[in-house]
């Protein structure tokens, strides 16, 4: 994307993204490698861009990644509530949209805030808090979600970012308006290199319940069986982490399983390019990053039949969408067959050059110049 293309769509903006978690949060996740990519790209191109968002322990209250103002305040358990204080004493008349992003809620900034507004959803979360809240809490934010969201959103744009996110939208009606797809895109920095020497699988992601990391522990004696040389790095951190270490311990699995916590830009780099297979066994995704990150490493993924990962792996050409249950048996396919393995990582490079965060850029802000446009108008 050049200066140009941003410069004929009109002036520069001032951009506020609300996100529960920025960059440099520690569990930072697919939802925070999507904005800031977005967002330092339209740095770049001379707008200015904001990040409201939870503190963490030993961040600093006001931070800049790559030209990007962050504002943290509050944490985990108080940051829907601090926001729009923050937003009304420090924030408010500085910026022409924002950028709300919903991860199970979104901020409901509507009711603080005149300004246009972007509301992207990474997917619809219903099945998330039925399988991981109890009532009547799981009622309260599926209410909030289809409900409260749509109602107070009405006159705003949401994007999404697959086919399959925009269908859960369009099916719980949560906007009467066009919903635009922006995908995700890949770093021009990961590319392919040299595999491990060691058959090795790798989960990359948060370490949450509904993202069945489990499956993969429970699949590993199976695999070993076959391949007693395989080894499976987790990579990534979350609350699910200890429960997963125990599990570990428990099958006799210290050897085989390696936690790596959470990985700096060039670990993950490395990672996915010397994984033969990419693990993805979650239940629910938007879309799947790490899967694309993986393709563009020359790394095929075998990944669970879930909305989301369905659609970002193209079945048979850059890897596998499989039952979970049916996890172990196909991962093994790949680490085993050698002429599979090459096909899948040839569809996988070929998959992964469709997407670019350049052409993403670019899209989200013709969808923020629609909204600003439509907002005019009315």
């Amino acid at each position: 994307m050049s200066d140009a293309d941003v410069a004929a769509t009109g002036r520069p903006l001032r951009v506020l993204i609300l996100n529960w978690r920025d960059p440099k949060h520690p569990q930072a996740g697919g939802a925070e490698t999507y904005l800031f990519e977005l967002a330092r790209r339209w740095v770049r191109l001379g707008h200015r861009v904001s990040w409201l968002t939870a503190g963490f322990p030993h961040g600093s209250a006001r931070d800049e990644i790559e030209g990007i103002e962050i504002h943290r305040v509050g944490g985990r358990a108080t940051v829907y509530a601090l926001i729009p204080l923050y937003y009304l004493l420090r924030l408010r008349g500085g910026f022409d949209v924002i950028v709300d992003s919903e991860n199970g809620i979104p901020f409901f900034s509507p009711l603080f805030s005149s300004i246009p507004k972007v509301c992207v959803v990474y997917h619809i979360h219903r099945r998330v808090f039925e399988e991981n809240l109890r009532w009547p809490l799981s009622r309260l934010f599926i209410w909030l979600e289809l409900r409260l969201m749509p109602f107070l959103y009405r006159d705003s744009t949401f994007v999404t970012i697959s086919p399959t996110s925009r269908e859960e939208m369009e099916q719980h009606r949560i906007s009467s308006r066009n919903i635009p797809i922006v995908y995700s895109g890949v770093d021009e920095n990961l590319r392919p290199g040299c595999k491990s020497s060691t058959p090795t699988i790798l989960y990359l992601g948060r370490l949450k319940e509904y993202k069945r990391v489990d499956a993969l522990v429970r699949a590993m004696p199976a695999i070993l069986n076959d391949v007693p040389e395989a080894k499976l790095i987790v990579a990534g951190d979350g609350d699910q982490r200890p429960k997963l270490e125990r599990l570990t311990s428990e099958f006799g699995l210290g050897r085989s399983i390696e936690f790596a916590g959470f990985v700096d830009e060039g670990t993950k780099a490395r990672l996915l390019r010397e994984a033969w297979v990419l693990a993805h066994p979650s239940s629910m995704e938007g879309w799947g990053i790490t899967v694309i990150e993986a393709n563009a490493c020359g790394t095929p993924a075998v990944v669970a039949d879930s909305p989301g990962l369905r659609v970002a792996v193209v079945d048979g050409v850059s890897g596998s969408v499989v039952a979970v249950e049916a996890m172990a048996e196909e991962i093994l396919r790949v680490l085993t067959d050698t002429q599979l393995r090459e096909r899948l990582a040839a569809g996988a490079s070929r998959r992964a050059a469709f997407f670019s965060w350049d052409r993403a850029a670019k899209r989200m802000l013709a969808a923020i110049r629609r909204e600003l446009e439509a907002s005019r108008r009315s």
